[in-house]
């Protein structure tokens, strides 16, 4: 990937920063230009995302704790204001997945899916929100899946999860419209820690996982370069004329910056838009 200082002077917050995904949004945010606040529950894991950070020459602080608790995303977003300055982008990117048969899991550990996947989102939203309306500006990135429209078995909670997580950044975008923030959820395409534990998850069934694992199989990397491709895309705000989409792994495709750049807005995303702001 070429390398741009797009985000210049702007700070990022990046939850579920401690390795994968996360850590890898947050280092790509530093290269891009943007001072960087983590968060995540592992100290070792973070730290060591702190240093990779700080090494691309921005400032980074974290904040270690429960993704899903109020103080914790509070307490972030402050002493990101007060040691970095003003919240431009925030990246929710924690999540969680279940794994078994509905009938074999509990309703509180189901729930628990919700409680990361769906409910710390909102409250991450919540912390940034006030300084974001107050200035006026802000993008916010909704780490989803395409398991919010594809009825995965053994994954009841995650794709339900993912699909309200999606629904919310929809919502959100019209409401938030004339407040000049975007909402993108982003669904990205990596070997993770999660995804390896699907492919070898004995609970899920045999065809599924030899399938998932062969999605991956040819080019790891590749597929990793083609998720940050996008995400800078979209942090950088080069998928803002689409607020409220859904971009990144689909069924059988990928979204590229070419993509994005050619599609228009949702007809209806715009519709209630234009009926909040008239």
């Amino acid at each position: 990937m070429a390398q741009t200082k797009a985000l210049q002077n702007q700070v990022a917050v990046v939850t579920g920063a401690s390795r994968g995904l996360g850590r890898e949004f947050a280092v790509d945010l530093a290269r891009c230009g943007a001072a960087v606040a983590v968060s995540a529950r592992s100290v070792d894991e973070l730290d060591e995302t702190a240093r990779m950070v700080e090494a691309e020459g921005v400032a980074c602080i974290q904040v270690v704790g429960d993704v899903t608790r109020a103080d914790v995303a509070s307490a972030c977003v402050h002493q990101a204001v007060e040691r970095l300055g003003p919240v431009d982008l925030l990246v929710n990117n924690a999540g969680m997945a279940d794994g078994a048969a509905f009938a074999d899991t509990s309703l509180d550990d189901w729930w628990s899916v919700f409680e990361v996947d769906v409910k710390a989102p909102a409250t991450w939203i919540a912390a940034v929100l006030p300084g974001m309306r107050a200035r006026g500006q802000g993008r916010i990135v909704n780490v989803s899946s395409p398991a919010g429209s594809t009825p995965l078995p053994c994954y009841s909670a995650y794709c339900s999860a993912k699909a309200a997580l999606t629904q919310l950044t929809a919502c959100l975008a019209v409401e938030l419209r004339r407040d000049g923030i975007s909402l993108l959820a982003f669904g990205p395409k990596a070997l993770t820690d999660l995804t390896r534990a699907t492919y070898e998850n004995d609970a899920i069934p045999a065809g599924m996982r030899a399938a998932f694992k062969a999605s991956f199989a040819s080019d790891p990397d590749g597929i990793m370069r083609a998720s940050l491709d996008l995400f800078r895309v979209i942090a950088t705000g080069g998928a803002d004329h689409v607020s409220g989409s859904y971009l990144g792994d689909r069924v059988g495709s990928f979204d590229t910056a070419e993509d994005v750049a050619r599609q228009s807005p949702d007809p209806t995303i715009e519709a209630f838009a234009a009926m909040l702001q008239s």
